[in-house]
């Protein structure tokens, strides 16, 4: 039976005290007050430009953009912005032709397309949008031939092909569709000859070739189909040296051997075949020395340095463990690095057997990032002393130039570039404090010096924490974090600073090798692995008055490594391995004696990989592989060896990639996944083999780690392409004709990318592609009229990239979003345009990215970087907001349930009270919440000072409560909770869920 009761009114106003309320989010706690490491900007691409360098750097205020340097500090400056606030611009790399360097840049209107800059600011614009659109054309093999740039990019019509640029629109075309249509007709090695350019390419009949050409159509010509016919040489290595290409191809009869032409199909021809007949000598690292060329081939089992000349080709040395991608000539030396077991020393050749061995002078046990200026040969040398630091070798003598990170740590020189006509460099090394910033040195220590600082420390600003792992347990947040001296821990928080704490310091090891992990919260407990340093890691729990480990699964130092977990009434499933029966699936309610493996699905020492725990009205369903197969099983649980059953084997398909599963459970049944990572199709099951079949194969999407399923509302919710409307938005209710789309969102078969699905205000709330508006926040309703744009939060194809969506009571939801001047920030929306308000946490265009939003006793905690204290925890109070906490007391199978909506100021709260047992009087308590929840009979009081006690209807009662508008309670909160008490006398209550009830706007 259901009935309606009418809640009267209370006087609120005289009952509970007056409250403030924050306005706007408040940083929480400074956890981590250590002063903030010097930033890094990460230069890279260091290019000789004019009289000095161009290169890509990163500043907290504009994101990595492009740089100029005249080897000065004050001559090292911005040299544009090429996408307004803190997102990248710049892509790269940069290649210098004529007056112009040319790099691929991305507005956040285009895409990546071909940008150019004569070094100034007025100087850098965007060459041509190849690609129209946001898409970006994918350049690749940008090469300068005098002051023409050849480069390959896909257009989107054209496929992969080449095209040429003087820097003007005008003179920027397309010069061949090679592959006619889509195809792409050139995907790599492009090198510039005699005016043009010599390629490998592919025109659809004689297979990938050498070709050249010299920017027009006419003057694009096939040099010769090597391999005939539509088989591929496969032509490799392009090298120009003396006015050659030098490369590697197989003619289909020889193997793949060294060839040369001069850019005419008369002049190409195969040096020699080294390895006589159809096996390849796979030569690389073609490099100048002298008049001749020397390069790296196989002559048998071992790769071997060769040199070519007037006289021939020629052996010079055995190399075995050179590295050909490293070949470095200085014109009259080679320089390359050899492993020899645990070392990798620097060598040198002169082009004679005699002349090739290591570099001489001080020892280095490890080499890289070879680069030459000059007849000098700049490298990343380590020695035991100094680390990774920046060495030379002249004439093949080898020393350190400084140690620019001094001791035994590596300040890990890279990305050497030398000053136009001058001795000095320019290089990327770390210095911390100062991080990682670009350097020069003239080859002395004297003059080894700091370039500029680009990204410097901001006064005053402190380290993160580095929080993550947030819960609320009954009105307590608990999260993990680290404040710099005890390493990872667990905090608490009531929401307030003065109530943010470390819960304990369990590990003295501030750097554990498995940090705590919060795996779920059940009443006012949270449940969470960590390694006190005695027993490894472990299952531990803590609430407002206790702190113990749960048990030793593993006895002694090694780890059980607790990980997956979901939690069924008070019971904590979870995986573990305890050493003898590998990772298996266990159950506890809190208590070491009732900690207990569940079964071993894989007998003995084998791991089955139980992944996926999902509750179905209080049934535990999961993958795992009990088998020992490819294939995942589908099972299920009552905690009990007994009652874990096998509910399928997909030994026969579709199960093949079990990484990438998802589960949701929609009542008593589960709708999952099943499928290769390529094709995933959607199933549904109730626990019995019967009972679990197929319901459509519609292509889910898995472009995203994110989760593909969400549950709401008694239905899945999900992302797949049916082949006709793209990707978008589909639910099911667990039966065929139940399994739909709900709305084309990009109508046709383009896709809207539906993603970041989340429930909250009574609607789906997901990012979408609108084809005109860009990546938005929608809602849905599960209806196709019901799903609409919430707003276009950054107006025209610009996108606010909504994510984190997050329920707070009955009527809002934080998220996160932004635009290209504010970065991603908060946002707390009603779903409508005109309801969704932002908040500039972090004012200087970063962003503060928010997420992890959890509503804990009326306030919701998030973490947030302001720009000055690093990620740490903040909160902000939503208003009025309702919030189900604690667990629910069952006698005889039957779980009362209490619900409530948000009460807001001059308003009312709905509370609806379910599931009430026959044979008993119910009682609805209203109270304050001013201490710990406390056990009565059984049950737990989760309301402390009671101020009322309403009757309930027997099984439902529903009801009214009338809220005052006075705005000194806004703030305020009440607790409220049914009891059931039985008519028959006996001491056997029952107990709904407590509601915590925050009064606002």
């Amino acid at each position: 039976m259901t009935s309606t009761c009418a809640v009267l009114p209370l006087a609120l106003a005289l009952l509970l005290p007056a409250h403030s309320l924050a306005q706007g989010p408040q940083l929480l706690a400074d956890v981590q007050v250590t002063p903030e490491l010097e930033p890094w900007s990460y230069p890279r691409d260091l290019t000789p430009f004019g009289a000095g360098v161009l290169f890509a750097a990163t500043r907290e205020d504009v994101g990595e953009e492009l740089w100029f340097s005249d080897g000065t500090t004050s001559g090292t400056r911005l040299v544009a912005e090429v996408r307004p606030g803190t997102a990248d611009g710049y892509w790269g790399p940069i290649v210098v032709a004529g007056p112009l360097a040319f790099f691929a840049a991305d507005d956040g209107i285009r895409g990546a397309e071909l940008w150019c800059t004569d070094g100034t600011r007025a100087g850098t614009r965007l060459v041509l949008d190849v690609a129209p659109g946001a898409g970006g054309s994918n350049l690749r093999e940008l090469t300068a031939v005098g002051s023409t740039l050849f480069f390959l990019a896909d257009d989107g019509v054209h496929g992969f092909e080449l095209w040429r640029s003087d820097g003007s629109v005008a003179g920027t075309w397309l010069v061949t569709d090679l592959l006619p249509g889509p195809g792409h007709g050139v995907l790599s090695e492009v090198v510039g000859l005699s005016g043009g350019v010599v390629f490998a390419g592919d025109d659809g009949v004689n297979g990938t070739e050498p070709w050249y050409s010299d920017g027009t159509l006419a003057g694009t010509t096939l040099l010769l189909d090597i391999a005939a016919g539509p088989a591929s040489s496969s032509p490799g290595s392009l090298t120009v040296i003396n006015g050659r290409v030098w490369f590697r191809a197989d003619d289909g009869i020889s193997g793949s051997e060294p060839w040369t032409t001069d850019g005419t199909p008369t002049s190409i021809a195969m040096l020699t075949d080294l390895r006589p007949g159809a096996a390849s000598s796979r030569p690389t690292s073609f490099c100048a020395l002298g008049n001749a060329v020397v390069f790296a081939a196989y002559d048998g089992p071992l790769m071997e340095l060769w040199r070519a000349d007037a006289q021939g080709v020629a052996l010079v040395s055995g190399i075995t463990g050179a590295d050909p991608d490293q070949f470095r000539s200085t014109g009259s030396r080679v320089y390359f690095p050899v492993v020899n077991g645990l070392s990798t020393r620097v060598w040198s050749s002169d082009g004679t057997t005699g002349g090739t061995a290591p570099i001489s002078g001080a020892n280095h046990t490890a080499a890289r990032q070879l680069a030459v200026n000059g007849d000098v040969l700049w490298f990343a040398g380590t020695d035991p002393v100094h680390g990774e630091e920046p060495w030379t070798a002249r004439s093949g003598v080898g020393a350190m130039v400084a140690d620019v990170r001094p001791g035994v740590l590596d300040s890990q020189p890279g990305g050497f570039a030398p000053f136009p006509g001058t001795n000095r460099m320019v290089f990327a090394a770390t210095d911390p404090p100062i991080g990682r910033e670009p350097w020069t040195s003239d080859g002395t220590p004297g003059n080894t010096r700091l370039l500029s600082n680009v990204n410097p420390r901001r006064p005053g600003a402190t380290l993160g924490s580095a929080p993550y792992g947030l819960v609320d347990a009954a009105g307590t947040a608990y999260f993990v974090a680290d404040d710099g001296v005890h390493g990872p821990e667990l905090w608490k928080s009531d929401g307030t600073n003065a109530g943010t704490a470390l819960v304990a310091d369990l590990d003295p090891d501030p750097t554990p090798s498995l940090p705590p992990r919060v795996l779920a919260a059940i009443g006012d407990t949270v449940y969470f692995a960590a390694d006190d340093g005695i027993h490894g890691q472990e299952l531990w729990r803590a609430n407002g008055s206790s702190l113990a480990m749960v048990a030793d699964i593993r006895p002694g130092a090694s780890s059980s490594v607790p990980w997956s977990a979901c939690a069924i009434g008070a019971r904590l499933f979870f995986t573990a391995s305890d050493g003898i029966a590998g990772e298996e699936l266990w159950v506890t309610d809190g208590s070491t004696a009732n900690t207990r493996l569940v079964a071993d699905l894989r007998p003995g020492g084998e791991n089955s990989y139980v992944h996926s725990l999902r509750n179905a009205s209080g049934t535990l369903f999961f993958f795992a592989d009990a088998q020992g197969g490819p294939e995942d099983e589908l099972w299920r649980s009552d905690g009990t060896a007994a009652g874990t059953t096998l509910v399928r084997d997909f030994a026969n398909g579709p199960v093949v990639e079990g990484g990438g599963l998802q589960m949701v459970a929609i009542g008593s049944r589960i709708v999952f996944t099943a499928g290769t990572y390529s094709n995933r199709e959607l199933w549904v099951s109730d626990g019995t083999p019967a009972n679990t079949f197929w319901l459509a194969d519609l292509g889910i999407d898995r472009r995203y780690d994110g989760p593909e399923l969400v549950s709401a509302e008694g239905r899945a919710w999900f992302v797949a392409d049916d082949g006709v409307h793209g990707v978008e938005l589909w639910s099911s209710d667990g039966t065929i004709s139940g399994t739909r789309l709900v709305a084309d969102i990009a109508p046709g078969a383009t896709s809207s990318w539906p993603e970041f699905l989340a429930t909250g205000a009574g609607v789906l709330w997901f990012a979408a592609q609108d084809p005109a508006l860009g990546v938005e926040p929608f809602v849905s309703d599960g209806t196709a009229g019901g799903t609409r744009m919430v707003g276009d939060l950054v107006p025209g194809y610009g996108s606010s990239a909504p994510m984190n969506f997050a329920a707070v009571g009955t009527r809002r939801v934080l998220f996160r979003a932004g635009s290209p001047s504010t970065g991603p920030e908060l946002l707390v929306s009603d779903g409508s345009a005109v309801g969704t308000l932002a908040f500039d946490i972090r004012p200087d265009h970063h962003g503060s990215l928010p997420g992890s939003f959890v509503l804990s006793a009326g306030r919701v905690i998030f973490f947030a970087d302001d720009g000055m204290h690093g990620q740490e925890p903040w909160v902000i109070e939503p208003g009025a907001t309702s919030q189900s906490i604690g667990l629910r007391c069952t006698r005889g199978g039957v779980a009362p349930r209490l619900g409530a909506t948000d009460p807001v100021l001059g308003g009312s709260t709905r509370i609806t009270a379910t599931n009430g047992p026959a044979a008993t009087a119910g009682f609805l308590i209203l109270g304050l919440r001013d201490g710990a929840p406390i056990g009565i009979l059984g049950c737990t009081v989760l309301v402390g000072t009671p101020l009322a006690w309403v009757p309930l209807a027997i099984p439902t009662s529903q009801g009214d409560l009338a809220i005052p508008s006075d705005p000194s309670l806004a703030g305020a909160l009440i607790a409220i909770q049914a009891w059931y008490f039985p008519t028959d006398g006996s001491l056997t209550p029952s107990a709904s869920n407590g509601v915590y009830l925050t009064l606002g706007n």
